[in-house]
C-alpha cells in the first residue's frame, strides 16, 4: 500500500479519520509512509474531533492529547480553531485572539464553520462590546441552525466546552462588557420559537446544566452576596434550584447561621458534604452545635482526614452577619470528656474532639 499514490492515500486517511481521530491510529502505527499521510494538514484539517468536543478538557496545555490537537490546530481543523479560541478567551484572557482567530476563519472558508463557532462569536462580541454585532450573529446562528430549539441545544455545548476547559475567571473584559438597552420580552419570557436574540443567550445562560454546574466561588469567598437583601441572591437560586453544590453549600450555611436551626437546613449541607470540604466542615460543627455530637465527630473524622484547621467557614459566617441570639445555646453538649481530657501541648497534636469541640463554641457563639 505504500505504493499508493499520494492523493489517493490522503483520500482513503481522510475517511477513515472521517468519524474520530482515534480511527486513524491503525494507519499511525501501520508504516512510515501511513504515520506521514495520517499527520498530514490535509487530513488533519478534515479529521473528526469529537472526542475533543465531547470532553473540552482534553485541548489543555497539560493533556497526553495537546500535542495532536496542536497539529490540527495548525493544520486549520474547525473544530481545533473553535476550541483554541474558547481556551484562550477563558483560561488566559485572550479574548481578542479567539476573537479575531473565529474572524479570520469565518472569512477564509465560512462554509466548513460548525454552528457553535457563531454563538462563541456572539459571545466574544458582547464581552468586548460589539453588541450590535452579536446581535446579528446571534440571529445569523439561529437561521443557520433552523430552529431555537436546536441552537438552545448548540449554545448549551459551547457552555458545556467552557466548564470542561476550566476557566480561570479573571474578568480581563469586565470593563467592555455593556448593554445599551435590553430586549422588552426578558421581563415576561417569550416562546421558544419565537425568541428574541436577547431573550435567547438569557435563555441558554439560566439552563439548567450551566447553572447546575457554573463557578460559584464569588459566593464562597464573598458570603454576603448570599443574604437576602443581595442583588445577586435570585442569581444564586437559580443555581440553588438546579442542585448546583456550591449553591447548596452557600445556602445552607446562611439559614442555620440567620434563621432557626432545621433539619432541611443541615441537610443542605450534608447533600453537598461529599463534593466540598466547605460543607463537610460546616455540616460537621453545626452537627455539634445541635447536640448531634456522635454524627458530627463522625464527619467531622472524614473531614480531617482530607484537611486541617478551616477557620474560612467562621469567616464566611461573620461576613454574612447573625442575628446573634445564640440559638444553638439549649442544643449543644458533649456527653463525655475526651479523653485527653482538653490537654494539649501545641496546636499541632490537638485531637479531633477538642478541634470540634473548640469551632462548635466558636460558632455557637457567633450565631
Amino acid at each position: 500500500m505504500d505504493m499508493l499514490d499520494l492523493n489517493i492515500a490522503l483520500d482513503i486517511a481522510s475517511r477513515v479519520g472521517s468519524d474520530s481521530f482515534a480511527d486513524l491510529a491503525g494507519m499511525l502505527a501501520t508504516s512510515r509512509y501511513y504515520h506521514f499521510i495520517s499527520c498530514h494538514p490535509d487530513v488533519l484539517k478534515s479529521v473528526s474531533l469529537l472526542p475533543f468536543h465531547q470532553n473540552a478538557a482534553r485541548i489543555n496545555l497539560t493533556s497526553v492529547y495537546r500535542p495532536f490537537f496542536s497539529r490540527c490546530l495548525e493544520a486549520g481543523n474547525p473544530t481545533a480553531i473553535y476550541l483554541e479560541s474558547l481556551r484562550l478567551a477563558t483560561t488566559e484572557g485572550r479574548i481578542d485572539e479567539g476573537f479575531h482567530m473565529l474572524r479570520l476563519f469565518q472569512w477564509s472558508d465560512a462554509s466548513i464553520c460548525p454552528p457553535e463557532q457563531f454563538f462563541t462569536l456572539s459571545l466574544f462580541q458582547i464581552i468586548i462590546g460589539h453588541y450590535d454585532d452579536a446581535i446579528a450573529t446571534s440571529d445569523f446562528f439561529v437561521d443557520l441552525v433552523g430552529s431555537y430549539a436546536a441552537a438552545d441545544v448548540l449554545a448549551t455545548s459551547v457552555f458545556r466546552n467552557i466548564l470542561q476547559i476550566g476557566p480561570l475567571k479573571i474578568r480581563s473584559q469586565s470593563n467592555t462588557w455593556q448593554f445599551d438597552e435590553f430586549p422588552d420580552c426578558i421581563a415576561n419570557g417569550c416562546a421558544i420559537d419565537t425568541r428574541s436574540a436577547g431573550s435567547f443567550r438569557q435563555s441558554i445562560v439560566f439552563s439548567s446544566e450551566v447553572l447546575s454546574e457554573v463557578n460559584l466561588d464569588d459566593f464562597v469567598f464573598n458570603s454576603r452576596l448570599a443574604n437576602l437583601q443581595s442583588q445577586y441572591r435570585p442569581f444564586l437560586l437559580q443555581c440553588l434550584s438546579k442542585d448546583n453544590h456550591t449553591a447548596q453549600y452557600v445556602e445552607g450555611l446562611r439559614r442555620l447561621a440567620q434563621e432557626p436551626p432545621s433539619q432541611d437546613s443541615l441537610d443542605m449541607l450534608g447533600t453537598t458534604g461529599p463534593h466540598l470540604l466547605y460543607a463537610r466542615f460546616a455540616f460537621a460543627i453545626f452537627l455539634l452545635c445541635c447536640g448531634s455530637v456522635d454524627q458530627g465527630f463522625t464527619v467531622l473524622e472524614t473531614f480531617l482526614q482530607k484537611a486541617g484547621s478551616f477557620d474560612i467557614v467562621e469567616a464566611q459566617i461573620r461576613n454574612m452577619g447573625t442575628r446573634e441570639v445564640r440559638p444553638y445555646a439549649r442544643y449543644m453538649h458533649f456527653n463525655r470528656i475526651p479523653y485527653c481530657c482538653l490537654d494539649h501541648f501545641t496546636e499541632i497534636d490537638v485531637c479531633s474532639h477538642c478541634f470540634g469541640f473548640t469551632y462548635a463554641c466558636i460558632i455557637e457563639q457567633l450565631c
